[in-house]
């Protein structure tokens, strides 16, 4: 059976939330696993999202990525959505892992750390 542990003394994880327009999934997920920022990606294909903008509430259809990483990833992570991104203030959000199996957080950083393709 795996142990899970709080991650203390360990690597800090996390889940990035990434919302984009459908046709921007395939260009951000690759370029973030390629560049080895993520150990993996979910992809919750269509969301709606309701937003204030230019005085106005709007709501459009986009994804939601859930992107697995290591919180010391995240400046490059966010840098390399938004240079792909088409939004002018794209939503990037972490939320901390606290706790999770010993494996999986294993394998999260054993990813991360991997060399990049290219």
């Amino acid at each position: 059976m795996n142990e899970s542990s709080v991650l203390k003394g360990r690597e800090m994880f996390g889940i990035v939330m990434v919302t984009c327009p459908l046709d921007f999934v395939e260009i951000i997920t690759t370029s973030l696993l390629k560049k080895r920022l993520a150990a993996a990606i979910n992809i919750l294909p269509t969301i709606h999202s309701w937003y204030w903008r230019e005085n106005s509430i709007h709501s459009t259809k986009e994804a939601l990525l859930l992107v697995k990483t290591l919180t010391s990833e995240f400046p490059k992570l966010e840098q390399t959505v938004r240079e792909l991104h088409p939004y002018q203030v794209p939503s990037i959000v972490m939320l901390p892992i606290v706790a999770s199996s010993d494996d999986y957080a294993n394998w999260i950083s054993q990813e991360v750390n991997a060399s990049p393709k290219t």
